[in-house]
């Protein structure tokens, strides 16, 4: 009866202890610097709070579902523990100040993430078409005296959108004055006007400005950092899986 009584008591006590969750300080800091991460910020007490409860539930959730035999062979679960320990991996990587080098190679290697669309200034007196033949005339001798200095107000036929435009993009400029012309200015000399034809007429056109939408490394290099500092967080973070999938023998069976 003694022995009974032990073993029971030993039995309980282990019971006991696989129900205990336990709440360390590291595992609280643990969730602070995490959060601080997603934020970007401190986190304030409630927020904190409130991941501690999140955390306290999965630690809950986790054992419940490993009494219940979900865990072994879960894909699921599977993917979600592999998906955590990279996110740990990332984020515990200690890594240094990048170089200016480092800043420029990262934004050449993704310039067009960086880059905006083109823009232009640019323009335009309208020659209506409807006149058939003679409009063809009739936009030639607009263009050269444009061409000879004349302003083009007063010059042309009356166009709905107006004569002057800024920060147009080829799109913009595709749905103002027809596909031909989106695909034409862009290879327009500043300053001189050209004659392109367009879906109601014609239309002599004079590009006054181009932005084309390079990026500015110094502006830019706030964001160059944060991108630079994930792609190397993530290289990282693969260079630990293939570290730990290296223990590991894989061997065929039915």
């Amino acid at each position: 009866m003694l022995a009974g009584g032990l073993v029971f008591a030993v039995d309980a006590g282990l019971r006991r202890d696989v129900d205990t969750i336990r709440m360390t300080a590291s595992a609280r800091d643990e969730i602070a610097r995490s959060l601080q991460v997603r934020l970007g910020r401190a986190p304030q007490a409630t927020e904190l709070e409130a991941d501690v409860e999140r955390w306290k539930q999965e630690q809950a959730l986790y054992r419940e579902g490993r009494k219940m035999g979900l865990i072994d062979d879960d894909p699921g679960v599977a993917a979600h523990i592999a998906s955590k320990l990279l996110q740990i991996a990332r984020e515990r990587s200690v890594l240094p100040e990048p170089t200016e080098a480092e800043l420029r190679d990262h934004l050449r290697r993704h310039w067009s993430e960086y880059s905006a669309p083109p823009a232009f200034d640019f323009e335009q007196v309208f020659i209506d078409g409807s006149a058939g033949a003679t409009a063809g005339q009739r936009a030639e001798q607009v263009l050269a005296k444009l061409r000879a200095g004349a302003a083009p107000e007063g010059l042309g036929d009356w166009f709905p959108r107006g004569t002057r435009f800024t920060r147009e993009s080829q799109a913009d400029v595709a749905d103002l004055l027809g596909e031909r012309a989106a695909r034409e200015l862009p290879g327009y000399v500043v300053g001189e006007w050209n004659l392109v034809t367009g879906p109601r007429g014609f239309h002599a056109v004079r590009v006054t400005g181009v932005d084309r939408g390079e990026p500015d490394f110094e502006r830019l290099r706030p964001a160059l950092v944060l991108g630079l500092d994930a792609e190397r967080r993530e290289r990282a973070a693969q260079a630990f899986a293939r570290q730990v999938e290296g223990r590991y023998r894989f061997v065929e069976s039915e």
